[in-house]
């Protein structure tokens, strides 16, 4: 009887009517049964269990198990328990918010890195997560019930290496990374391959014997290279989904001489190589279009240079020597934000002619408020740093946020630890000493 008794609650009122026999007739009261001690019920998915005995017609408020946040209240009624008030909801945890925030895989490894993800977020939390070193950008989450809402991305920032060369010379990028372009000088000369190795780790220049400078733009983002051999003129297409970010040329036999060389066309979905009477083997460095990738061309004389529009990383170019005699001996950056084409007939300063095409190829990366963002650059007004205001933050994405309540704001420059500065009248951009601690942007965009 003592185990029954401790399912049960309540009173009973007998009478005695044969006190001779022990005989009991019932009077008055209720017997109640408890609700029990590991008794279960479930809230959108938790398993609230409860953890002590809970008598008929009372309630209990209790926290949501592990992996939920939110409270409860239950209510015991003749041993149902239900929850009268309150809902448990599941939490975001610190795995899946790191899936949602890598991008997609491209040629077996992660298109760009992720941010660190450290702790799990609660139900319609909201969060900013900061791109890591080395690259550029932000994510932003929100939490719904176990799953996340992302947008965003992070680009790694580009690394340009240079080094002087003979008349042949391989430059590596090193440290694991592997190029996503290139470029030679040939000096007074003009050169006959610019190109990225077979293996994608160096940039290969030469021909002509003269010396040259070479320059490796190397990055951690996953490529893949592909090769077309054939006749003067070759275009190698990366195929959908895909973007030519790069490539280079090897004219193998006389004249030797390249004539264009570059991503061909808006879509930037082929790389093409070419120049009359010489046989060629063309490389495209196809890379994952991510939809932030563009080209910035303009028409220069025998030299001339081009940037990027603000908001807008270099990550390469390209040049074709429209005129007679159709070479250059210079397609290759200028500074890591400016691409260079130059050159004309036998290499000497009298005699360089033949008007030129030249442009940058382009990635753009965006701050959670929609600007344009690029790192370790100084974007300069027309007479010097035209500020329309300055103000501490602690972010680049609150001082995007700023330059956006500022009528008078066309684009900001944020060094870190908290200081922006909103500024006007773009001209230029300068390659800063402050490396990543220097962020600059464009107005968000509406």
């Amino acid at each position: 009887m003592r185990a029954a008794e401790l399912k049960w609650t309540g009173e009973l009122q007998t009478h005695c009517v044969d006190w001779k026999v022990g005989k009991l007739e019932y009077q008055d009261g209720t017997c109640w049964k408890k609700c029990l001690k590991g008794s279960e019920i479930d809230s959108q998915g938790a398993t609230v269990t409860l953890v002590g005995d809970m008598v008929h017609d009372t309630d209990r408020t209790v926290n949501c198990p592990h992996g939920y946040t939110g409270e409860v209240k239950l209510r015991c009624d003749d041993g149902s328990l239900s929850i009268e008030e309150g809902v448990c909801w599941e939490k975001c945890s610190a795995k899946t918010i790191f899936a949602a925030l890598t991008p997609p895989e491209f040629n077996g490894a992660a298109s760009g890195p992720s941010p660190q993800v450290v702790k799990d977020m609660i139900h319609e939390e909201e969060k900013l997560f900061a791109c890591p070193s080395g690259s550029t950008g932000s994510w932003k989450a929100t939490c719904d019930h176990g799953s996340i809402t992302a947008e965003g991305s992070c680009y790694y920032n580009p690394v340009i290496v240079t080094g002087n060369f003979g008349d042949w010379g391989e430059l590596s990028c090193g440290s694991g990374m592997h190029v996503i372009g290139g470029g030679c000088h040939a000096k007074n000369s003009i050169f006959q391959s610019s190109r990225p190795s077979d293996d994608g780790t160096r940039w290969i220049c030469g021909g002509f014997g003269a010396a040259k400078q070479i320059w490796a733009i190397c990055s951690y983002m996953p490529v893949e290279i592909k090769e077309v051999d054939g006749g003067d003129w070759n275009e190698v297409s990366c195929g959908s989904g895909k973007v030519a970010i790069g490539g280079g040329c090897d004219a193998h036999d006389n004249p030797h001489k390249v004539q264009f060389m570059g991503s061909d066309g808006s879509s930037m979905d082929k790389f093409k190589c070419g120049g009359t009477g010489s046989p060629k083997a063309t490389y495209a460095i196809c890379a994952y279009d991510d939809g932030e990738y563009s080209m910035h061309k303009v028409g220069r004389d025998d030299w001339g240079s081009v940037s990027c529009e603000p908001g807008y990383t270099q990550i390469g170019g390209g040049c074709d020597a429209k005129s007679s005699p159709h070479v250059f001996e210079w397609n290759g950056p200028m500074t890591r934000y400016g691409w260079k084409c130059g050159g004309g007939s036998g290499g000497d300063q009298g005699s360089r002619r033949g008007a030129k095409d030249v442009w940058s190829t382009c990635h753009a990366t965006r701050s959670m408020n929609n600007c344009k963002i690029e790192t370790g650059v100084m974007y300069v007004g027309t007479s010097g740093d035209e500020e329309v205001g300055t103000v501490e933050v602690s972010s680049a994405d609150e001082c995007c946020l700023q330059c956006g309540e500022n009528p008078s704001c066309e684009y900001f420059v944020f060094t870190k630890p908290n200081m922006c500065y909103l500024k006007k009248n773009w001209q230029w951009k300068e390659e800063h000493g402050l490396g990543e601690n220097i962020i600059a942007g464009t107005r968000p965009e509406a």
